[in-house]
């Protein structure tokens, strides 16, 4: 994912990226894309129910976060066949934290 955010913001692919992620490995290239280019970058993050929410974050830079929560995540899930998992791919609905 890394590589893939540098290589579309040098090769101007997006005007505004969201990463879907919170993990701190993503952090230098989202500095890089930040320091070295016009692009925005804005983050997708997890509420945790219970204890802190983590979040991708840049010193120096306020990044917007979208917080989801479950009722975001169901709400923007698809009914079709198409869009759903295959068998055995997920767990149930009750244990998607």
């Amino acid at each position: 994912m890394a590589v893939d955010l540098l290589v579309l913001a040098v090769q101007d692919r997006f005007d505004v990226a969201v990463l879907c992620s919170s993990d701190p490995d993503l952090e230098p290239a989202l500095n890089a894309v930040l320091d070295h280019t016009w692009k925005s970058v804005e983050v997708a993050a997890w509420r945790v129910e219970l204890g802190p929410s983590a979040r991708l974050h840049v010193s120096g830079e306020k990044i917007n976060c979208h917080w989801l929560d479950r009722p975001t995540y169901e709400n923007a899930t698809v009914s079709t066949a198409a869009a759903k998992p295959r068998s055995g791919t997920w767990s149930s609905s009750s244990d998607v934290a």
